[in-house]
């Protein structure tokens, strides 16, 4: 009888865990895409920028700036 009662607890576990991969499981994960894609969107909102406005990020580094007085001049010759 202990034989026949653990084959059947491990068909009926076979056949939950079939039915959590069908059914459960994608419902999950759909669930799971349209959060991250609802975050996604409200980043995008956030960071998108009224038509028109302009934005400058200055990267240079101020210190790596020639002055006018170090800078060379260079002679240019006029071709015919």
């Amino acid at each position: 009888m202990g034989f026949i009662k653990t084959v059947l607890i491990i068909i009926v576990a076979f056949y939950l865990i079939g039915f959590i991969g069908k059914y459960l499981f994608p419902f999950l994960i759909k669930r799971q895409v349209k959060k991250m894609q609802n975050r996604h969107n409200s980043q995008y909102q956030q960071e998108q920028k009224r038509e028109g406005e302009v934005t400058v990020e200055n990267t240079r580094n101020k210190k790596n700036l020639l002055d006018i007085d170090e800078a060379e001049d260079v002679d240019f010759e006029e071709v015919e």
